[in-house]
C-alpha cells in the first residue's frame, strides 16, 4: 500500500506544485500516473494532493491557505458560535473541492483498473476541526463534559462563564450528518 499524499507534488515532477494540484484535476491525475509508473504497490490510498480540502470542509464554509509550496491548511473557520451551525447547510450533490476528489478518483480507478484506491474522507471529529478549528473544539468537548457531568448551579454558572456547553454536542450532530451525507455522495 501506497499513501500517494506522503510524497510532495515537486518530487515527482518540479512543474507541479500544492497550488496547482488544488485547482486542478488533471495534475492530480497526471500525478497519480506517475505514481504508478514509480512505484510497484497494488493500492493506493489518497491518490490526490489537495490535502484535507478534500472532505468537505472547504464546502461548509472552512478557508484555507494555499501556497505552492506546502500541502493547504485550514486558517478560517465558518463555527464562531452555536448559532453558525444552523447556517451551515449540506448541498444535494457533491460541489467544489469535494466533487472534484470524486472526479479525481473515478478518472484514476478508470486509467488504472488494476489498482485498488481508497475513497478516503473524514468523520464526524475531523470535521469538527475543520469547522471549528483544533484551539477551540477540545475545550468545547471539556466544557460540555463539565457541565452534564455536575448537578452543582453554581458550577454549571461557573462553567457557563466559561462557554457554551451546548456548542459540542450541536457541532458533533453536524458533522456527523456531513459525515453521513458524503459517503452516500460517494457511493
Amino acid at each position: 500500500m501506497l499513501a500517494a499524499t506522503n510524497i510532495e507534488p515537486s518530487m515527482l515532477d518540479p512543474k507541479y506544485n500544492w497550488k496547482l494540484t488544488v485547482e486542478s484535476p488533471e495534475a492530480n491525475v497526471a500525478l497519480a500516473d506517475l505514481v504508478c509508473e514509480r512505484f510497484d504497490c497494488d493500492m493506493i490510498m489518497v491518490p490526490i494532493w489537495q490535502g484535507v480540502m478534500i472532505v468537505g470542509a472547504c464546502e461548509m464554509g472552512t478557508e484555507f491557505k494555499i501556497s505552492e509550496e506546502r500541502v493547504p491548511y485550514p486558517v478560517g473557520y465558518p463555527i464562531k458560535s452555536k448559532e453558525d451551525i444552523q447556517k451551515i447547510k449540506l448541498p444535494e450533490e457533491a460541489t467544489g473541492h469535494l466533487k472534484m476528489y470524486f472526479d479525481t478518483i473515478s478518472e484514476i480507478q478508470r486509467r488504472h483498473p488494476e489498482l485498488f484506491l481508497t475513497l478516503t474522507l473524514d468523520g464526524p471529529w475531523d470535521l469538527a476541526m475543520l469547522l471549528r478549528g483544533d484551539d477551540k473544539l477540545p475545550l468545547d468537548m471539556r466544557i460540555h463534559k463539565d457541565y452534564v457531568e455536575t448537578d452543582d448551579p453554581i458550577r454549571k454558572e461557573k462553567i457557563r462563564k466559561r462557554g457554551d456547553p451546548e456548542i459540542y454536542p450541536a457541532i458533533m450532530e453536524l458533522t456527523t450528518q456531513a459525515a453521513i451525507w458524503m459517503f452516500d455522495l460517494a457511493v
